[in-house]
């Protein structure tokens, strides 16, 4: 009969400082299933996003992007950035910056109504630390077809800051939206900054049971926060006085993304002691460089 040892993994995450340098890099919550949402009616919409990261304090917001269902029927389309989502005789007003534009048709034989708007700010916003919100407005004219009826473009996601909205007609005040339709906005901020080379945060350990005796992996979710791929990585194992050094190249390289985590098994030796054990884990080097994650 096997016997088993109860783990409670605990998070560690040690960093080295080095020189990073001036990109570009796109915030969104966004991933790839999209899909369409609206409410079929001939109104305004008003969709965001909120930036609520503290650690994007002195980035430069320079310009939006975002996915809608049509490129045919609007009116008064612009983007826009704002501190509070605010309403005044019923109309949405922003206090930093809005931007008009022009929906550009990127339809295909699949899907041939998708489109896109963007903008780049004539002077970019420093981000301070406090929330800050994204998105844009548009005037559906008329609702002659199903492009039309459902104009914003969602992802197949869910997160607390990844779609307000408020309509014109059906959605009288500014409401999180994002859990009530299972979906974000593909809505994505263009960020410049000092971004550091190689940077991997881990955001949580998986708590989880493990053989005695046998090695074992740990789920870790990993943040990549530099603008070069994660391609592989040097960690740390500490378990009471055990301590050893691990590496591990990744199937598939982690992209830069500020928003959305990596869900990597990363190989553990082997705890031959029963019992609740915790581990600590540090990333050292990433793509043999040192990390320069300061989470």
């Amino acid at each position: 009969m096997k016997k088993f040892v109860l783990l409670l993994f605990l998070l560690l995450v040690g960093a080295t400082t080095a020189m990073a340098e001036i990109a570009s890099t796109v915030y969104s919550y966004a991933g790839n299933g999209i899909g369409y949402w609206g409410k079929g009616k001939t109104e305004t919409y008003d969709v965001a996003i909120c930036l609520n990261d503290p650690s994007l304090a002195g980035m430069k917001i320079t310009g939006l992007s975002a996915l809608i269902n049509t490129s045919e029927g609007l009116s008064d389309v612009s983007m826009w950035l704002t501190s509070e989502l605010k309403l005044e005789n019923k109309s949405n007003i922003v206090d930093i910056m809005r931007q008009e534009t022009v929906p550009v048709s990127e339809g295909n034989e699949g899907w041939p109504s998708l489109s896109r708007i963007s903008v780049t700010f004539d002077e970019p916003y420093i981000l301070t630390g406090a929330p800050v919100y994204a998105g844009y407005s548009f005037k559906v004219d008329e609702n002659t077809t199903e492009a039309l009826k459902y104009p914003v473009i969602i992802s197949n996601d869910v997160n607390p800051d990844g779609l307000y909205v408020h309509l014109s007609k059906s959605v009288l005040q500014w409401l999180d939206y994002s859990e009530k339709v299972g979906g974000v906005a593909a809505i994505y901020v263009t960020l410049e900054g000092d971004f550091p080379s190689c940077s991997l945060d881990i955001k949580s350990l998986e708590p989880g049971y493990a053989v005695s005796g046998e090695d074992f992996e740990v789920i870790a979710s990993l943040l990549n926060t530099g603008i070069e791929e994660v391609t592989d990585i040097d960690y740390t194992c500490s378990v009471g006085e055990d301590s050893y050094d691990m590496h591990f190249d990744l199937q598939y390289p982690l992209l830069t993304d500020l928003v959305k985590v990596n869900h990597i098994s990363l190989p553990v030796r082997a705890i031959d002691n029963l019992g609740n054990h915790e581990l600590t884990l540090t990333i050292n080097k990433v793509n043999g460089k040192p990390n320069e994650s300061v989470s």
